[in-house]
């Protein structure tokens, strides 16, 4: 019923202009005009009818027609009810637009702002669509009003994403090559999935290092060896802290940290994409940081 009535008073339309305006108007002038037209009939044919120019025919005649006055003037104060509520629902508009000019102001320098955040960076071979990025991280709610805090669901991906490349990389400690190969192939995977995710992408000295094995391959970094690939871990966990940094609200999940931590250099040197390659080469395996920790 109050939607009804505030569909009622569209804030674009001018005050005359508005159905319920017309209708009233109609309907009060249609109850003046037959009202007034049986009340001159009947008068006619009980009493006569004379038109009398003086004090006492006036007053007769607004005794006469007081019903259909009365009607008539009832539209004074209906109009004035409807003019007001009008104008109310204008300036409700008003303050709508306006708060919605400011949100896309504030959403579009947002934007920007994000944009220069991400330059700063501590990895310059880190490319990045920001505007791609911004649209996943903070994305606009169900009424289309944009959002300054990053959504859960991109927070809570990223964690979940960092968290397997975790486990992958503790994985990296098998002696079965099979296996080994199996696990870096699924980690390189995972930070393509990441890449895609953060809409960046990390420069390669070489686009050609592809590793298959069974069917499933991946795309591998840099020199397609292990040192590479935990470089890029360890770029990409970094580069999404920078991200959630913008926020005004920001968790970091353990697996993020642990592989800040990680030491590239450390990497055996015969973790090489051309022993990864080789079925007769020997592959040394990787014991991730935490790992070494417990065992020491």
């Amino acid at each position: 019923m109050l939607n009804k009535l505030i569909e009622a008073f569209p804030a674009n339309q001018s005050f005359f202009s508005l159905s319920i305006v017309k209708k009233t108007v109609l309907i009060i002038f249609s109850i003046f005009f037959v009202s007034i037209t049986v009340i001159t009939i009947n008068f006619y044919y009980r009493f006569g009818y004379s038109i009398e120019f003086s004090f006492e025919g006036f007053n007769n005649l607004f005794l006469v027609y007081k019903f259909p006055i009365a009607v008539l003037a009832l539209l004074i104060p209906m109009l004035a009810l409807y003019a007001t509520n009008h104008r109310s629902e204008q300036m409700n508009e008003n303050m709508r637009l306006l708060s919605s000019q400011n949100n896309f102001t504030n959403f579009h320098k947002h934007i920007e702002l994000f944009g220069k955040h991400l330059e700063n960076n501590q990895y310059k071979d880190i490319s990045c669509n920001h505007v791609s990025l911004h649209k996943k991280a903070f994305p606009r709610d169900i009424n289309g009003t944009p959002t300054f805090s990053v959504t859960e669901t991109f927070e809570e991906n990223l964690a979940l994403s960092f968290n397997k490349i975790n486990e992958l990389l503790h994985s990296l400690a098998s002696n079965e090559r099979y296996q080994l190969i199996e696990t870096f192939i699924q980690a390189s995977q995972m930070l393509r999935y990441v890449e895609n995710s953060l809409s960046c992408s990390i420069e390669r000295q070489n686009e050609s290092w592809t590793l298959e094995q069974d069917g499933v391959s991946a795309k591998l970094f840099g020199n397609g060896d292990l040192r590479s690939l935990l470089f890029a871990a360890k770029k990409l966990a970094s580069f999404s802290l920078h991200v959630l940094d913008f926020s005004e609200q920001k968790h970091t999940s353990i697996g993020v940290k642990d592989i800040i931590d990680i030491e590239p250099k450390n990497a055996p040197f015969d973790f090489s994409y051309e022993n990864l390659c080789d079925k007769e080469s020997n592959i040394t395996p990787y014991i991730f940081p935490r790992q070494r920790q417990i065992k020491r």
